[in-house]
């Protein structure tokens, strides 16, 4: 099953074509259209855990300097800024592929199918370098990225 992604700078959202052909959204673990495009990293005993979605948000308050949050923009830029948590360096293809990672498991979970592909869609200014990077998140998270659109195409 193909899936279309919305990757969001302050919430991501999927949906898919029904057999009648017609489009619904997949509701995350919360039964909400969209989730906050947020990630926490927490280690324990010695295991990194990423957390992503509303329980980061809820979490953000408690440790913001582990979040990594409103990183879209940053994966069109020429440099990739990183953020040091838990004393590895983290940047936005990170925050990508987590949180595609996290929507791709959501909609095999609430669709009962295995996830193949998906469309992502990107703001309409994105470089073909925010694209490509946008593509191999989506790679790194187990997804065959069909295609990558402009967000107003979508």
């Amino acid at each position: 099953m193909i899936i279309g992604i919305d990757l969001g700078t302050t919430n991501s959202a999927v949906s898919y074509f029904t057999e009648d052909g017609d489009t619904e959204m997949v509701l995350n673990e919360h039964s909400e259209e969209t989730t906050p495009s947020v990630v926490m990293i927490e280690e324990n005993d010695g295991e990194r855990n990423f957390i992503v979605g509303e329980s980061a948000e809820r979490k953000r308050r408690l440790k913001p300097e582990q979040v990594l949050a409103r990183t879209k923009q940053d994966i069109d830029k020429d440099e990739l800024p990183s953020e040091g948590i838990l004393g590895e360096e983290y940047n936005a293809i990170h925050a990508a592929t987590k949180t595609l990672e996290y929507l791709k498991r959501q909609a095999e979970n609430k669709l009962d199918a295995r996830i193949d592909g998906a469309v992502i869609t990107v703001p309409y200014d994105f470089t073909s370098k925010g694209r490509q990077r946008t593509k191999d998140a989506g790679k790194a998270a187990g997804l065959d990225v069909k295609q990558v659109i402009n967000e107003p195409t979508a």
